[in-house]
């Protein structure tokens, strides 16, 4: 299977998420050995995504409050315990 730059531009987005058929993978992965634009493109895809996570990552404002977290986790344990089969 033979890739063509668009089609990578295209399916960038998938390629870096991991989200694609292993088929596709290898051609982008070929097609990128030996198209350094694409490699280019590819790379910065990754390092934004990275600089998102991080930014969100580490942003204090975007925490979950304790009392959602302590809500969440009740309700977590007795959904799990209602789910449970019973001897």
């Amino acid at each position: 299977m033979s890739i063509e730059c668009r089609e990578v531009r295209q399916l960038a987005e998938a390629f870096v998420s991991e989200q694609l058929l292993v088929e596709t993978t290898h051609a982008i992965v070929a097609h990128l050995e030996r198209c350094p634009a694409c490699r280019a493109e590819v790379a910065g895809l990754r390092r934004l995504r990275a600089a998102g996570r991080s930014a969100f990552t580490n942003a204090p404002d975007l925490a979950p409050r304790p009392e959602f977290l302590s809500t969440l986790t009740a309700r977590l344990q007795t959904e799990a315990t209602r789910q449970q089969p019973r001897p």
